[in-house]
C-alpha cells in the first residue's frame, strides 16, 4: 500500500521535474514513468526478500526449476503454440489469395474482418 502511494507521488515529482523545469515533453513524461515503475518494483522486491517478509521468499526458492511443473507447462503450451502458428498460417495464406483476386473495396474488408476476429479471439482467450 506504502509502495503504490509513493510511486504515484515520484511519478508526479519527476513529471514536473522532467517536464516543466528540463523542458522533456512526452521524452520527460515517459522516464517519470518508467523511473517510478523502476524504484517500485525494487522495493518490492526488496520487501519480498526481507527477512521480516510474511512470504518468506528466498533467492534460492526463485531460481529452482521443478521438472514436473516445466514438463506440464511445455505439454499445454507446445501443442498450443503450434497450433496458433498454424492458424495464423492459414489466414495470410488465404488473404493474399483473397487479395490477389479482389480490388481495394475488397482488401480494405477482409482487413476490417480480420481485425473483427482478432479482437473476438482475444475476447474469447481473456474470457
Amino acid at each position: 500500500m506504502f509502495t503504490s502511494y509513493s510511486n504515484y507521488i515520484l511519478h508526479f515529482i519527476a513529471s514536473f521535474v522532467f517536464i516543466n523545469i528540463m523542458h522533456l515533453d512526452i521524452l520527460g513524461s515517459t522516464l517519470s514513468l518508467n523511473l517510478a515503475r523502476f524504484v517500485g518494483g525494487a522495493a518490492a522486491v526488496f520487501m519480498l526478500l526481507s527477512p521480516k517478509s510474511v512470504l518468506h521468499v528466498q533467492i534460492k526458492h526463485i531460481f529452482c526449476i521443478d521438472k514436473k511443473i516445466l514438463w506440464q507447462i511445455f505439454r499445454v503450451g507446445i501443442p498450443f503454440c503450434m497450433g496458433y502458428k498454424n492458424i495464423c498460417l492459414m489466414e495470410k495464406i488465404s488473404f493474399w489469395c483473397m487479395v490477389r483476386k479482389g480490388n481495394n473495396l475488397n482488401i480494405i474488408q477482409i482487413f476490417l474482418s480480420k481485425g473483427q476476429s482478432y479482437i473476438n479471439k482475444a475476447l474469447t482467450f481473456l474470457l
